[in-house]
């Protein structure tokens, strides 16, 4: 399926796969810097902020970022998905 969203303000599209979690998707996009940790949800290490929400990007299906907005925190302008 294609997916449009917002990454860092850059509008973006692309496939995905029904089962495939966000962090596969985003480090397939180049953003490697989307770490890995439990792959459980547990320790947070996979935070990204979409919709101005911290998610566990290992938790949520890709296809649930459609039409979202992921790296901005809310208020900081700064927070940013790393290249």
């Amino acid at each position: 399926m294609i997916i449009d969203l917002f990454i860092n303000g850059k509008k973006i599209q692309a496939e995905t796969a029904p089962d495939q979690m966000l962090i596969d998707f985003l480090r397939g996009l180049g953003y490697k810097s989307m770490k890995r940790g439990c792959d459980t949800g547990n320790c947070g290490l996979c935070t990204v902020w979409m919709d101005e929400k911290p998610v566990l990007s290992c938790s949520v299906p890709a296809a649930r970022a459609a039409g979202a907005t992921l790296g901005d925190g809310p208020d900081s302008g700064k927070a940013r998905v790393i290249v």
